[in-house]
């Protein structure tokens, strides 16, 4: 009875070992990531700002003039490194990192 009672503690200590060694090679690996993190600034555009600008230049097609005017903001702001992040009816919400 004597050998199969230390045969069962090494396996368990074993077991032991090898949970406690991969839980700190997660830990170690998600605080890497944390300490780098990357800090963004936003940019929020308003869509009736847009649409007024269309209304008061007269435009004739004023949901393609509309849309038109959207994607040269957008076009506009990506090559200065905003990226969409969000749209709805009243905004447009940009990010882009920090340097």
């Amino acid at each position: 009875m004597y050998p199969q009672s230390t045969h069962y503690k090494t396996i368990m200590s074993l077991s032991l070992a090898v949970l406690m060694v991969l839980v700190l090679c997660f830990s170690l690996g998600a605080t890497s990531n944390n300490s780098q993190a990357i800090r963004f600034e936003y940019k929020v555009i308003s869509q009736r700002v847009l649409s007024t600008e269309m209304l008061n230049q007269g435009q004739q097609r004023f949901p393609e003039a509309h849309a038109q005017a959207i994607e040269i903001t957008l076009n506009k702001l990506g090559k200065e490194g905003w990226e969409l992040q969000e749209s709805n009816e009243s905004f447009l919400i940009l990010q882009r990192p920090l340097p």
